[in-house]
This record gives structure tokens, sequence and C-alpha cells, in this order.
């Protein structure tokens, strides 16, 4: 697969998912891409802004479309790349005459 063609469906997925009302960061949440830093933990910790925060808006971290799009393509990439890896092992054991199973076989007894 092409980078081109995981981007799209990168796009179609993430344009779907906004369609069906979530956001970016429940869709960064679903497909579990974590969120970019500007700065280091302790840089925040001395930011008198992030201190007044209130604590359910204390979210670290940032998230773009282009980053995030971009991180799902490289999911799909990593699916897809795992998919050919097996059609070429499946594609290897029928080169060498081996079924991956071996069906058994009963025999039944006449009576």
């Amino acid at each position: 697969m092409t980078e081109q063609q995981a981007m799209q469906i990168a796009r179609d997925e993430y344009a779907r998912l906004i369609a069906d009302g979530m956001g970016i960061f429940r869709i960064a949440d679903a497909w579990d891409i974590e969120r970019e830093y500007t700065g280091s933990v302790k840089a925040l910790s001395l930011d008198i802004v992030w201190i007044d925060t209130p604590e359910p808006l204390k979210q670290r971290g940032f998230l773009s479309e282009p980053y995030l799009l971009a991180e799902m393509a490289k999911q799909v990439r990593a699916i897809s790349s795992e998919k050919e890896e097996g059609s070429k092992q499946k594609a290897t054991d029928d080169v060498w005459g081996e079924p991956r199973r071996r069906q058994l076989r009963v025999v039944r007894k006449a009576t």
C-alpha cells in the first residue's frame, strides 16, 4: 500500500468519525494516538496559567488535523503490511505444498 492510499483511507475514516459527532481528541483516543507536546512536564508545572487551569481542563499536549491524519495513515500502513506478510507466508506454504491446516480424516465403520 502506498502512502497516498493510506492517507486517503485515513482521511475517509476521519471524515466519517467527524460526521458521527466525534471530536479530534476522541478520535485520537479511539485510534490510540498520543498527543504532541511543546514542552516538558516540569516546564508546565512552573507555568502560572497552567497552575490556575481547572483540573478537568489540564490535558497535556495538543493535536492538529495533519498530525492526526499522518498518525492514522501510519497505522493503516502497518496493518496493511501485516496483512501482506501474512499473505506472503500463505503463498510460501502453498508453493511447498504444505497446507496450513491438515484435515482430520475419519473412517466410519460400516454396521
